[in-house]
């Protein structure tokens, strides 16, 4: 499930969405969430990593499309991911095709 905005922005599907999302998070022992590697983290994406943390879930982070990203941008998306996921130094990341 993914969410677009924040949930009081949120309308329609996208509403729903961030309900199912939450739900799944609640549900869930372990979460995976995937991110897209050819982009960077969006304020979506530390949201709901934040949300399972708060739910005290356990998490691994899976970079999809990371064949696809160049060496360069490897180097700063791991920078990135450094900066931005500061708090849950535990997850383990898994980059995938």
């Amino acid at each position: 499930a993914g969410i677009r905005r924040r949930v009081k922005e949120a309308s329609g599907h996208e509403y729903y969405a961030s309900l199912r999302t939450n739900a799944a998070i609640e549900r869930a022992e372990v979460v995976i969430m995937i991110v897209d590697a050819s982009q960077s983290l969006s304020e979506q994406d530390v949201r709901i990593i934040n949300a399972i943390q708060e739910a005290g879930r356990a998490l691994v982070i899976a970079f999809n499309k990371w064949d696809l990203v160049d060496d360069e941008r490897r180097y700063y998306l791991e920078r990135e991911i450094d900066r931005e996921l500061v708090q849950v130094p535990w997850a383990p990341r898994v980059n995938i095709a």
